[in-house]
């Protein structure tokens, strides 16, 4: 968040559901965005961060790129 003349760094844990708390209200206004625009956002990340399917995807993934990219 940033005030006028501060920032100020707020560190969420990665959960399913976040709770709409005032520091991320504040950052929506910031931003620009719709009132629960952000909190819709985070809980979708945090539900896929939290998909054992889709990490595993993501990781297998990642690994056939680099592997790739070793030959190039």
């Amino acid at each position: 968040m940033e005030d006028q003349t501060k920032r100020h760094t707020l560190k969420l844990n990665a959960v399913k559901n976040f709770k709409d708390i005032p520091e991320i209200g504040e950052c929506e206004h910031q931003m620009g965005l719709r009132k629960g625009t952000l909190i819709q956002k985070l809980n979708e990340i945090g539900r896929l961060m939290h998909d054992g399917g889709f990490v595993k995807e993501t990781l297998d993934l990642n690994n056939r790129i680099m592997q790739i990219s070793q030959f190039n």
